[in-house]
């Protein structure tokens, strides 16, 4: 008779004995309470705003304007609502030597610039070229000046070192072949000169008034 070769017998032996897959799961250990009754875990989200449009904040506006633009959102707001004007006075910090110096230098940068290339810079063709130049800056040099004398000013230092600055682009501007065009020239220096006298007459008075004080 034919006779199972121990060696089948054996792997069957061993496959009966092996679990099953069911026998498998239904054994395996079951997760314990904490697990089962622990709530998943919620992600908080955060609310975000919807892609409409909007404008900017006034914060973020401004950081936009450049110096220019502000200056003449300002100018246009007083213009409207002329009691903002004292407000803004008196809220700006005071201009210092320094920085009127500076906006003095950018209207002669802009002098400068207007000059035709070539030719001659003092001809009446130059003149004409630059001339709304020219006026802004003599008209800036007019305003800033008073700022820096007394009584507005106190320390005499300040006031010497604007009218010292000051009179140095008097000595930078063109010497036109008109004499007419001459007289911006003329009359620049003539308005400086006042308020040299001003200036100095105000430093002796009150040296005096020091020297009186500890003299006595």
């Amino acid at each position: 008779s034919y006779s199972i070769p121990n060696s089948v017998g054996r792997k069957r032996k061993a496959e009966d004995e092996e679990p099953s897959a069911d026998d498998r799961m239904s054994t395996s250990p079951s997760p314990s309470l904490h697990q089962r009754i622990l709530p998943a875990q919620r992600i908080t989200k955060r609310p975000r705003s919807g892609a409409t449009g909007r404008p900017l904040s006034l914060p973020r506006l401004l950081e936009t304007l450049d110096a220019d633009s502000l200056r003449s959102v300002l100018q246009t707001i007083c213009q409207r609502h002329p009691g903002l004007g004292s407000e803004i006075e008196n809220t700006a910090p005071r201009p210092s030597v320094a920085s009127a110096l500076a906006v003095l230098k950018q209207y002669e940068s802009a002098l400068q610039a207007a000059f035709p290339f070539g030719g001659n810079p003092t001809s009446d063709y130059a003149y004409n070229r630059v001339r709304p130049a020219l006026l802004s800056l003599l008209e800036a040099l007019a305003d800033f000046t008073p700022h820096f004398l007394p009584p507005n000013e106190s320390q005499a230092a300040q006031s010497l070192s604007f009218l010292d600055s000051a009179t140095e682009f008097i000595h930078r501007l063109p010497d036109w072949s008109t004499y007419q065009h001459r007289l911006h020239k003329q009359n620049a220096y003539e308005e400086i000169s006042k308020a040299w006298t001003v200036v100095i007459q105000e430093a002796a008075k009150r040296a005096g008034g020091i020297h009186v004080q500890y003299g006595g």
